[in-house]
């Protein structure tokens, strides 16, 4: 992680500042990181890193010039990065944010790698600059307006998280992807600039041709991110993205493979379907059972990992078990299944496909991403003086919409949008919590610049992958996939039968017939019995009830209807509870 303060008036108390941000951002014991700091006249800068995490120094400093690396590169050196800045072209393979500071011409330069993934949140005000990994380092100024943006919060309920740049404080911005912030500390001027985009467009190759370009890949990818470790952990799930990383993996390494599966039941699908892949290849495995209480006792730890910017109990409650595996397997890092979604088509739905114009496919992306409150039950939910939500919310997307590179295929388009949005804001905050235990590989990311030239009709239901098990891994494609209770090896009518059923008999049986795919968890289940009073005491408090965003009614006869079962609604009690416990945190405080 990074903090970063410059005082453009050289006011001074930068390291007071500087530590009580570090302080702030922390989530276990101090002597659990390892933090490397440079104080130069009216500039501040910190690397923190769990020592789990085997740390380097990230800080490296050559005649006039001053470098702060969080991440990690793959290929390339820290001159490649050095010379960025210069316009260099050269861009290093890895995960990373990195500050250049040059001491001699006072400029201060910041670089996001090309995806994004590793969060960097900045805010400008008149005598400072404030930059950091994680929102809550900027409470710990007294000076910072804790001021919420009233169109992030409407997102966050209507979507789960909040598009863009934007982050629930008016005044915080999230750097793009491959961006390069210019600061002149003389004059305070700033100058940001797009050092990398790639352009999604297909080109209509044949399926059996792509799908050997992509095996090629994956495998070459893979195995280049994980060669030199002793010990390869892996988060291994009953889903195809786990699975695809396993099948990739040279059987020559399978030795150093330690895969982990967590659930809340000892027959949940997840575990029964992992145990049966580790066993048939021979590796090391081993399951950890999710504790329901864990949300409760950690729910500080992850509102703050989080940024409280998705729903908290997506977290899972697994600090502990990330705790128990960083210090008795210690893993040299994890692989995750990250950005796997763009390689199965999980964002891609039927009516992308059928669209003609771009007003159709955000009409669509609208309807798709609006999973949490409903656009007609916001009124309901939201005071009367919030009223422009639907036209903030359609306005908003419309413009991210017209930020994506151009490309004449739109259900391409609209990937690419859920890969900038919901991925990089809402899925990556997996990344954030693994990170303050291992170092983590997420190779299958660097395989979607092909992936998306790929004809989207073949990405759609998961025919690619599927097609790519059934040539390269017949042993892995006959196992179950927990999205569809069938082997990945089943005809397209067999999956969409066994799908029409099981949602048949949920209905039927009011959830009470039990089904042979059963989920890692179900928060309706786990809100109403292990958390209800947790839930009640929180959402009924009078604290939340009189906050100023809300219609008290309303919420009082949602969590009591939900109690009582007549709803199924976690993922609202979700939000709800999120964004309370991130009020009592972040501005309470």
């Amino acid at each position: 992680m990074l903090v970063l303060i410059v005082d453009f008036q050289c006011t001074g108390g930068l390291r007071e500042l500087l530590n009580a941000m570090i302080d702030s951002i922390i989530v276990r014991e101090p002597s659990d990181y390892e933090i490397f700091k440079v104080i130069d006249d009216n500039l501040a800068v910190a690397s923190i890193n769990a020592k789990t995490n085997n740390p380097i120094p990230r800080i490296v400093e050559e005649k006039d010039i001053l470098m702060v690396l969080d991440g990690e590169i793959y290929s390339g050196s820290i001159e490649d990065l050095l010379q960025m800045p210069l316009g260099l072209r050269t861009v290093p393979y890895g995960l990373f944010n990195v500050c250049i500071f040059d001491r001699q011409r006072r400029k201060l330069f910041i670089i996001s790698d090309p995806y994004g993934t590793r969060k960097l949140f900045y805010m400008f005000t008149r005598s400072k600059f404030v930059l950091a990994s994680r929102l809550r380092a900027f409470t710990a100024d007294p000076t910072f307006s804790r001021t919420i943006d009233f169109q992030s919060l409407v997102e966050l309920l209507a979507y789960g998280y909040i598009l863009g740049d934007r982050t629930i404080f008016t005044n915080i911005r999230c750097l793009d992807p491959g961006t390069v912030l210019i600061i002149d500390l003389r004059t305070g001027n700033v100058h940001r600039t797009r050092y990398y985009e790639f352009y999604p467009e297909i080109s209509l190759k044949p399926l059996e041709v792509v799908i050997d370009k992509l095996n090629s890949l994956l495998r070459y990818y893979v195995n280049e991110q994980i060669k030199d470790l002793e010990k390869i952990g892996l988060f291994l799930s009953g889903g195809i993205d786990s699975r695809l990383l396993l099948a990739a993996i040279d059987k020559d390494l399978f030795d150093r493979v330690y895969a982990f599966t967590y659930c809340y039941h000892e027959d949940c699908s997840d575990k029964l379907i992992a145990e049966e892949i580790a066993s048939e290849l021979d590796i090391n495995w081993k399951f950890y059972k999710i504790n329901p209480n864990a949300l409760r006792d950690y729910w500080k730890e992850a509102i703050t990992v989080t940024d409280g910017m998705i729903v908290f109990h997506h977290t899972h409650g697994l600090h502990n078990i990330y705790e128990e595996i960083s210090t008795t397997i210690r893993p040299d890092a994890v692989l995750t299944g990250y950005a796997g979604e763009i390689l199965h088509g999980g964002y891609i739905h039927r009516n992308f496909l059928r669209v003609k114009n771009e007003d159709e496919i955000v009409h669509e992306v609208l309807r798709k991403i609006n999973t949490v409150f409903q656009f007609t039950e916001l009124p309901k939910l939201l005071r009367e003086e919030y009223a422009s939500y639907r036209t903030l919310l359609e306005l908003n997307l419309k413009k991210q919409f017209a930020s994506l590179p151009k490309t004449t295929n739109l259900a391409n388009k609209a990937d690419y949008f859920f890969m900038m949005n919901r991925m990089r804001k809402f899925v990556s905050y997996g990344l954030s919590q693994i990170n303050d235990f291992f170092n983590y590989r997420i190779p299958l990311l660097f395989v979607t610049e092909y992936v998306f030239s790929i004809d989207p009709k073949y990405r759609y239901a998961r025919r690619l992958l599927k097609t790519l098990f059934v040539k390269y891994y017949p042993e892995l494609a006959k196992y179950r996939y927990t999205g569809t209770g069938v082997a990945l090896n089943a005809s397209r009518i067999k999956e969409i039968t066994s799908g029409a059923l099981a949602l048949g008999l949920k209905l039927i049986s009011k959830n009470r017939i039990k089904l042979r795919i059963r989920p890692l968890v179900d928060y309706n289940e786990v809100y109403r019995q292990e958390l209800r009073d947790f839930v009640e005491s929180i959402l009924l408090d009078k604290t939340t009830l009189t906050r100023p965003y809300f219609k008290a009614d309303y919420i009082s006869k949602l969590v009591r209807d939900f109690i009582k079962g007549k709803e199924n609604n976690a993922e609202k009690i979700g939000v709800l509870l999120t964004f309370e416990l991130w009020h009592r945190l972040f501005i309470d405080r």
